[in-house]
């Protein structure tokens, strides 16, 4: 059946729900971000990313620091905010460029984003005393990064902020955290989401297991109820595009549905971080330095869990090209956002253009990983 599913490009892109999602030893051998702060869920981390500015205080014409490698989901609630984006250069292990920040001109600057790229942690003792210097707001991105510790402390504790993004990690199709363990958030006063929500985030992990042949004994009947499904759907007509760092839309302010929150909390977080770092580290033994590839980062640290497995290729255009049209886990940054200025020295342009971010999550198999790692080579 996995012959079946690599053939036909159903290697999952992200984490897909199994009975193996819920079973196995209970501890977890890692901190993780939600260990020692308050939160409070949003529908993803792009939406957590606007709640922080906007507990922050950031307001019109305000600068908001943020990396020079990033998604535009990184950049977009700045600039909803009507927010002054001011880019920082990264250096060649994913830190902030601490020698260029030293130099900058902060005046007007009310926050700074600082994440930890691939699920790696990034040092932060060192960035939290420049922010508390100057009196800016630290908002630490751990989008990548829901297990681990920087400097000793668990992600997540070191800004006064912490947004994560739980798609990445566990078997979801919305999620989001925003945290604190610094300053206590207020409680939660927004309605629960209604039953249709609730109803449709239970199909879509169904739905998602069935297409990936991971529930065993239910697989067929499931498969059968979403023919049935999707024929009786009705086609729409498609959305107005949104033009990037346009106001967010309006969902991304609502918390996550008590399904999700179920599915995360209960899902066995050993098994995710046991596979995640086996797979990183058979993606690097099987591509580290093959035909003009590099891993980006070959030593896995042993206080991380990462997101994905990122390779430094001399030729990525083409290579990219093949593995998405092969429908196989991996991502790119190589979209800038507009008016990013050429800074020296600075890591994160390079790696817009060539690192790969390959997929390493819990539900791909060792033959997943081999198939992606003979389809690199070849």
């Amino acid at each position: 059946m996995r012959a079946f599913s690599i053939q036909y490009g159903l290697v999952p892109r992200l984490p897909v729900c199994s009975w193996q999602t819920f079973s196995g030893p209970p501890d977890k051998p890692l901190a993780a971000v939600t260990d020692h702060a308050s939160a409070i869920t949003t529908t993803s981390g792009r939406a957590a990313i606007l709640l922080a500015l906007k507990t922050v205080g950031v307001r019109p014409g305000q600068r908001v620091l943020v990396p020079t490698y990033h998604c535009p989901t990184m950049i977009s609630p700045a600039q909803a905010l009507g927010a002054a984006i001011m880019f920082y250069p990264v250096n060649d292990t994913g830190g902030a460029d601490m020698a260029w920040l030293s130099r900058a001109d902060t005046e007007g600057v009310r926050a700074m984003l600082a994440a930890h790229f691939f699920g790696i942690p990034q040092p932060m003792k060192k960035l939290r005393a420049w922010c508390d210097a100057r009196g800016i707001a630290l908002i630490e991105d751990c989008a990548h990064a829901f297990f681990g510790c920087s400097d000793g402390e668990p992600v997540g504790t070191w800004g006064d902020f912490a947004i994560a993004s739980l798609t990445k990690f566990f078997p979801l199709n919305e999620g989001g955290l925003l945290l604190s363990a610094r300053a206590g958030l207020k409680a939660d006063q927004r309605a629960p989401r209604g039953f249709y929500d609730e109803a449709k985030t239970l199909l879509d992990a169904l739905e998602l297991a069935a297409t990936h042949e991971r529930l065993a004994g239910f697989n067929r009947l499931w498969q059968m109820i979403l023919r049935v499904k999707n024929s009786l759907r009705t086609p729409g007509e498609e959305a107005p595009a949104t033009p990037p760092g346009s106001v967010l839309m309006k969902e991304d302010a609502r918390p996550m549905t008590r399904t999700a929150q179920w599915i995360y909390r209960h899902a066995n977080t050993a098994r995710i971080i046991e596979r995640r770092r086996r797979h990183y580290q058979s993606l690097v033994t099987k591509l580290h330095h093959k035909r003009r590839l590099t891993a980006l980062i070959p030593h896995l640290p042993d206080e991380c869990a990462p997101y994905v497995m990122p390779l430094f290729a001399q030729s990525p255009e083409t290579l990219y090209a093949r593995l998405r049209a092969a429908h196989l886990p991996v991502f790119r940054w190589c979209q800038v956002w507009p008016g990013m200025p050429a800074l020296p020295g600075d890591a994160g342009r390079v790696w817009s253009r060539h690192v790969l971010q390959l997929g390493c999550h819990q539900d791909l198999s060792d033959e997943d990983i081999a198939h992606i790692a003979d389809m690199i080579t070849a």
